[in-house]
């Protein structure tokens, strides 16, 4: 079976010598039978893993069907227990869990610990402490969250962001 292939179109509408050779090469290869064909436009600049985007599309959305029922939210008034269902949720939750700051009022009489945001760290702290502390601990018991092939670091999430592979690697956890 062909492997898939870079072609390009050129400006007067024709493909260019080299994309001819290579359709023919990829051609050749085929068994005698009916094939479906798609196209779909090369982009040509690469995706670059920012630190929130491997953050919510990776590490959380990977942790959050495991670790979900392990941080529930108590409503104060009504009693009721919920757990998060967005990464969203989880990531407020950790920041409280593992970026803490409590907030005392002027006169002393409220004392209230929030998660602070994360924002303001540098990629060195939010990446080499915050993040790598939270994955070493979903890691191991009782969550179990990154099982076989560990959480990828942002360099291995962007190349299988590049490639494609993403997404099927994410519905497979």
């Amino acid at each position: 079976m062909p492997a898939p292939f870079l072609i390009s179109k050129q400006d007067n509408g024709k493909l260019s010598e080299t994309s001819r050779e290579i359709f023919r090469e990829q051609f050749d290869t085929l068994e005698p039978g009916q094939y479906f064909v798609q196209f779909k436009p090369h982009k040509t600049a690469r995706f670059t893993a920012t630190r929130y985007k491997w953050w919510f599309d990776c590490v959380l959305a990977l942790a959050l069907p495991k670790v979900r029922q392990h941080f529930g939210m108590a409503n104060k008034r009504t009693g009721e227990v919920t757990y998060p269902d967005t990464v969203e949720q989880l990531h407020h939750i950790l920041k409280i869990v593992y970026n803490p700051v409590t907030i005392v009022t002027a006169d002393g009489t409220g004392i209230r610990t929030v998660g602070q945001s994360t924002t303001g760290m540098p990629d060195k702290d939010f990446i080499g402490e915050f993040a790598e502390q939270i994955i070493a601990d979903f890691s191991g018991a009782p969550y179990y969250a990154f099982p076989d092939t560990g959480c990828p670091d942002r360099e291995e999430w962007a190349d299988m962001y590049n490639t494609g592979e993403w997404h099927s690697f994410k519905q497979k956890k």
